[in-house]
């Protein structure tokens, strides 16, 4: 098992409150506090607050988030929803590709050995025989 960083989950209460997590239940009993790691924490928060609010009948509030944010206080100390955390902060800054200079364009030259000799010649270059196709092409691509 590796290491994690811990939160302190408080069961605010009157019931006690069990959750699943990778086919292993956990408990916490009424109004106390139990360290988790921090996923394990965020993932009994999340069901905690949603019997809470259906529990006490506010289940129109099940998606705003001012509402959740203070249970997740009361149940984690801090008041940020999970899925709301501050974005990551990218030290490189993107590139304006907008002043990147375009690629220079060679001509799709897909020719057979015969036929770009015959580009060669159509072109009036002048060439020894031993060229290889890729020495053919540049000429090809330069006139």
């Amino acid at each position: 098992m590796g290491i994690y960083n811990t939160v302190v989950f408080h069961n605010f209460t009157d019931t006690n409150f069990t959750f699943v997590y990778d086919k292993e239940t956990y408990m916490v009993k009424a109004g106390e506090r139990e360290s988790f790691p921090e996923f394990l924490a965020l993932h009994g928060a999340k069901h905690l607050v949603d019997r809470e609010l259906i529990r006490t009948g506010k289940v129109k509030q099940l998606n705003d988030t001012n509402e959740r944010d203070l249970m997740y206080q009361k149940i984690l100390g801090k008041p940020v929803s999970p899925g709301k955390e501050e974005p990551i902060k990218v030290e490189e800054e993107e590139p304006d590709l907008t002043k990147l200079e375009p690629k220079a364009e060679n001509p799709a030259v897909d020719l057979s050995r015969k036929e770009l000799f015959a580009k060669v010649k159509s072109l009036g270059i002048k060439v020894h025989i031993p060229k290889s196709n890729e020495e053919l092409r540049k000429l090809i691509a330069e006139a």
